[in-house]
């Protein structure tokens, strides 16, 4: 089973996955989102991928989790909250 992040502050949120794996999905990211090359995902089978998206809360994570229901993949999704700015607003943009 997938585990997503899900950092959320104050103003906004953003779900983590793996940049390599979105075309897999047919997931494009708009520019609301935010790219980490140096962040790194495992998954529940321990591999593991560099290279992160930071898919935006309203537009592009409801995208990917639709994607993910639509090919039978089940996941959770953990919440963080941060007090102040979350740091993946200081992440490029896509």
């Amino acid at each position: 089973m997938l585990q997503l992040r899900y950092i959320q502050d104050e103003m906004h949120g953003w779900i983590g996955f793996p940049e390599i794996l979105l075309d897999a999905y047919d997931v494009k990211p708009s520019s609301f989102s935010y790219r980490d090359p140096a962040g790194v995902w495992v998954d529940g089978a321990g591999r593991e991928y560099l290279g992160m998206v930071w898919l935006e809360e309203d537009c592009d994570a409801p995208r990917l989790l639709a994607a993910l229901r639509r090919a039978n993949i089940p996941f959770t999704v953990k919440e963080e909250l941060h007090r102040g700015d979350s740091p993946i607003r200081l992440l490029p943009r896509v």
